[in-house]
């Protein structure tokens, strides 16, 4: 996948990766084969139709070993003539949300 040129503070403290850290990532040995391939096909989307993304969930790991779901939404940057030139992403940790729809599902699970 393409290469990271800025992440903000919330998501590098999230990750425990650097601003710096980041231009060297990918994405790959952060998450499943499975979601690396969903991701691709919503950038593949986005710059196909030129339209942004529905927001969309995936896990990853950060830096610690520990889980995160994200939810992101991504858009086309284009230059003044209208050529693709990038995407931006725009996220926000789930994790916690997630957390709590398990524990909901496991009390219902216990009450049937």
């Amino acid at each position: 996948m393409g290469h990271i040129i800025f992440v903000n503070q919330a998501s590098q403290k999230r990750s425990g990766y650097t601003g710096e850290e980041f231009k060297t990532l990918t994405i790959e040995p952060y998450t499943s084969p499975e979601t690396v391939q969903n991701i691709r096909k919503k950038f593949t989307e986005v710059y196909r139709t030129g339209l942004p993304s529905e927001p969309f969930e995936y896990e990853i790991s950060a830096k610690d070993g520990e889980s995160h779901w994200i939810e992101m939404a991504i858009s086309l940057i284009k230059d003044q003539a209208g050529k693709p030139i990038g995407f931006r992403g725009v996220s926000r940790d789930m994790t916690e949300r997630k957390k709590r729809e398990a524990e909901t599902i496991h009390l219902t699970e216990q009450l049937n």
